[in-house]
């Protein structure tokens, strides 16, 4: 299972969840802040939460 959780560029920006094993995508609303994506084929559940702030201290940023 692979799946790629990205923000499309722009300001009004989503966020997209794709399962890259099976061509599964979906696109969610900027105002959806929480959603759940699941693909069919793998059965799998897949939830994100989206922070507008980045709560992570500096040493913890990849």
């Amino acid at each position: 299972m692979s799946y790629r959780i990205e923000r499309p560029p722009g300001e009004e920006r989503g966020i997209v969840i794709a399962c890259e094993d099976h061509d599964h995508r979906r696109e969610f609303r900027p105002a959806e802040k929480r959603v759940a994506f699941f693909c069919p084929d793998c059965g799998v559940e897949v939830e994100v939460a989206l922070r507008e702030d980045d709560w992570r201290p500096l040493s913890e940023r990849c």
